[in-house]
């Protein structure tokens, strides 16, 4: 399949959010031929002309090993590149490797001064970590009144599966935190409140250790313990199901495949939920019904499927399903472009001359 042709039109006239849009696409195989050759190309030529995303997106895939015979020497320019465009994830991940040593020489000085600038670019893990060396008194940096401050910066944007890994860390002394079954606790119980239940799973055993009523878990027996809860009996079952309508598909029995997919849907899978939006929005394989796409679009969008909220952006742009609402298709846009679908901030980038630092200002960003 040929890569959309707006997009292909718009990059050769210099877009450099078209660019990043043909990369992706290359890159993931949507609305391309998977090709990780021709999603460098794309990604650097959209970094030549000015875009920090691709430059973070080609150390990616370095890094990954997305592309054949991976070179750790590009993944590093590329780190160094996105972090130098101001990318607070390329920040905090350059800071690590200063950290720890890993690819590059173990530096403190440098390593804080990364993680502080990440911490001020609104990336709430960077505003823990910088945090937590203040508190330590990492490279020599002690300073208890800001790290406080960059605590509450923490607990204010986190969401809930944050705290998780942040209590995961305290238990178990995992990402440079020294283990601390208190501090644990009170990050576990902040996921907890906020509904999540492996944070409220662990917080159950990780009191009864605290209180001697069982031996603490290993980091290996709680993952599997883990695997046993509710939630993630349900993302199993819903996984599997999605699974099996793919096959169903592939067969040929559509009848079927659409009965899975439905189940799938009502499980909760944003995968399934977005199938249906397509099938009822091309009508081929049942009666098509715009007004059934825009409801599970607008589902799928709600639970964090960004291919779906670029869909709904389109939707809501085009005024199919739904009146047109370009105030609404912005939104949606921006929510797929931070979500990691890059074809959001070409159709941003109608709108706006920089839609990186709208996107950065207005949402948050998939770590």
């Amino acid at each position: 399949m040929d890569t959309d042709a707006k997009v292909q039109k718009a990059a050769k006239e210099g877009n450099i959010y078209a660019m990043l849009a043909i990369a992706y696409m290359y890159q993931k195989g949507k609305g391309a031929e998977l090709s990780p050759e021709d999603a460098v190309e794309w990604y650097e030529k959209s970094a030549a002309s000015g875009c920090s995303r691709a430059k973070w997106e080609l150390a990616k895939m370095y890094r990954f090993s997305e592309i054949p015979d991976p070179d750790r020497q590009k993944y590093i320019y590329w780190l160094q590149a996105a972090a130098d465009a101001g990318i607070p994830e390329a920040m905090r991940e350059l800071s690590t490797r200063y950290f720890y040593g890993s690819l590059l020489p173990k530096d403190g000085d440098k390593a804080m001064h990364w993680i502080r600038l990440a911490a001020e670019g609104n990336d709430p893990l960077s505003a823990f970590r910088y945090a937590y060396s203040l508190e330590t008194g990492y490279a020599g940096q002690h300073d208890p009144e800001l790290a406080a401050k960059m605590y509450e910066k923490f607990n204010t944007s986190a969401d809930a599966e944050l705290f998780f890994r942040i209590g995961q860390n305290f238990e178990f002394g995992l990402e440079g935190c020294r283990a601390d079954l208190k501090r644990a606790c009170d990050y576990y119980r902040m996921g907890a409140r906020m509904g999540h239940d492996k944070s409220y799973f662990s917080l159950t055993r990780a009191v009864a250790t605290m209180e001697g009523r069982q031996a603490q878990d290993s980091f290996v027996e709680r993952r599997n313990l883990i695997m046993q809860t509710p939630s993630a009996l349900e993302e199993e079952k819903r996984e599997r199901t999605l699974a099996e309508a793919d096959d169903l598909m592939d067969e040929g029995l559509y009848e079927e495949a659409i009965g899975r997919y439905q189940e799938s849907a009502d499980l909760g899978n944003t995968d399934a939920m977005f199938m249906l939006a397509m099938l009822y929005h091309d009508g081929n394989l049942v009666r098509r019904n715009d007004h059934l796409a825009f409801e599970y679009l607008t589902k799928a969008s709600l639970s964090g499927s960004f291919d779906a909220q670029l869909f709904l952006g389109m939707s809501y742009e085009s005024g199919r399903g739904k009146n047109r609402n370009i105030e609404e298709a912005i939104k949606y846009f921006a929510m797929s472009a931070a979500g990691g679908n890059m074809v959001g901030y070409y159709y941003l980038s109608k709108y706006m001359p920089r839609p990186e630092l709208y996107v950065r200002k207005t949402q948050r960003i998939v770590r």
